[in-house]
């Protein structure tokens, strides 16, 4: 009986980390994901800028 509680207790154990890799793989992505996101907001949000920049500098040089 002792023989197969620590068999499940041990197959309980190996269950646990392979949850843990796949958690730090889904991990992995969100994080790959969301620096994709805000890399291409950063790029939008400098271009917006820029071209907002351009048009009050037109403004204020009378052009």
């Amino acid at each position: 009986m002792t023989k197969l509680i620590t068999k499940i207790k041990s197959f309980s154990k190996a269950d646990a980390g392979a949850a843990l890799v796949e958690y730090g793989i889904i991990l992995g992505l969100i994080v790959a994901v969301g620096g994709t996101i805000l890399l291409n907001i950063g790029s939008g949000t400098k271009t917006s800028l820029e071209n907002a920049n351009t048009v009050v500098q037109q403004a204020a040089s009378g052009g």
